[in-house]
């Protein structure tokens, strides 16, 4: 009974998760965001599964739900999320094992990308450089090749502000985990 009561919750964040998707793709190809509501409601009950669950997907879908507040420019709503994900996958049951903890510090250094971005968008410069500074050294320290795209963004917004240097530095880190 207990394994089907799982599975069945399993079953059910999945199912949540991928209408909040196919509905924010449906959303952003159209930018009609009638419903909206209907998106965040079916992250937020996939998360609460997750969460019960104890999978990291919990953090996933946060992450999704706070840059969909972002595509809609709801950036305290997305602001709130991002700081819950960096928090919530700081906690010590996700150091082990170590494939976990490298996708938690991927999701965070996502989530500290988010935070970066809103940053910029409030023009809080000094705050967005903070920000994206531990994006990298969490997205480096997870390794995950799908980290590199998301470094050579930081290392433009960074070059941008004349600081060649830490470009230099951050596409040299993209290049190595791609």
């Amino acid at each position: 009974e207990i394994a089907v009561s799982v599975a069945d919750l399993s079953a059910e964040a999945r199912a949540h998760f991928a209408l909040a998707t196919a509905l924010l793709g449906l959303f952003e190809s159209s930018e009609i965001w009638e419903g909206f509501g209907e998106v965040t409601e079916s992250l937020e009950r996939a998360a609460t599964l997750y969460e019960q669950l104890g999978t990291i997907d919990f953090g996933a879908t946060l992450l999704t739900m706070a840059d969909a507040f972002t595509m809609v420019g709801e950036l305290d709503a997305a602001q709130s999320v991002y700081v819950r994900v960096t928090r919530d996958l700081a906690d010590p049951r996700w150091a082990a094992p170590e494939s976990i903890a490298r996708h938690a510090d991927f999701l965070r250094g996502r989530a500290f990308v988010g935070l970066g971005w809103n940053a910029v968008h409030q023009q809080l410069e000094d705050q967005a450089g903070e920000r994206f500074e531990a994006a990298v050294n969490l997205l480096v320290a997870a390794g995950e090749p799908a980290g590199a795209p998301i470094l050579e963004e930081i290392a433009a917004w960074f070059e941008e502000r004349a600081n060649g240097e830490a470009a230099k530095q951050i596409r040299a880190a993209a290049q190595r985990l791609a």
